[in-house]
């Protein structure tokens, strides 16, 4: 029981240091009171429960995108992070989506659609998690989130911390 506690205790210290070192100006991206960060590799290699975990080792969520600041940030951010013999990164959000109804959770999380996005109705009904399709090219207009099924693989994920 003790060497739970203290286990515990550890991990909390390390967040605690984590949240400092943030506050100190270590975030990759800052936006309002939230740290982004992404994790992106040149093949698929992650579904979304590996999405989860990924964040989850480094003490953040899987992020979310609350408005059009937020989105652009992060579409740049990513951007710059593709790898470079790729022309394009599909990395998971936290965004969740009804594809019977088309009802997004969090119901306050921006929103810009692939073109043909959502893809909605019986057909789709396993589609209910919303991915980043970012292209190196900042004005091709063939980007933006896609309703996928958690099972996919994708490059990667984009955490969140709030500092």
């Amino acid at each position: 029981m003790n060497s739970k506690l203290v286990e515990e205790q550890t991990k909390t210290a390390q967040h605690s240091i984590e949240i400092k070192d943030l506050k100190k100006g270590n975030c990759k991206l800052k936006v309002g009171n939230i740290c982004y960060f992404a994790v992106i590799r040149d093949e698929y290699y992650v579904n979304y429960d590996g999405a989860v975990d990924i964040c989850k080792k480094r003490n953040a969520d899987v992020g979310l995108i609350r408005d059009e600041e937020s989105y652009n940030a992060i579409m740049n951010y990513t951007r710059r992070n593709i790898p470079k013999e790729k022309a394009w990164a599909l990395i998971w959000t936290g965004i969740k989506i009804d594809p019977m109804t088309g009802d997004v959770t969090p119901a306050d999380s921006f929103i810009k659609w692939f073109p043909g996005n959502p893809r909605t109705g019986i057909k789709y009904k396993d589609r209910t998690n919303v991915i980043l399709d970012v292209h190196a090219g900042p004005n091709d207009r063939y980007q933006g989130m896609v309703n996928v099924p958690p099972i996919w693989v994708r490059h990667g994920v984009v955490c969140e911390i709030l500092i």
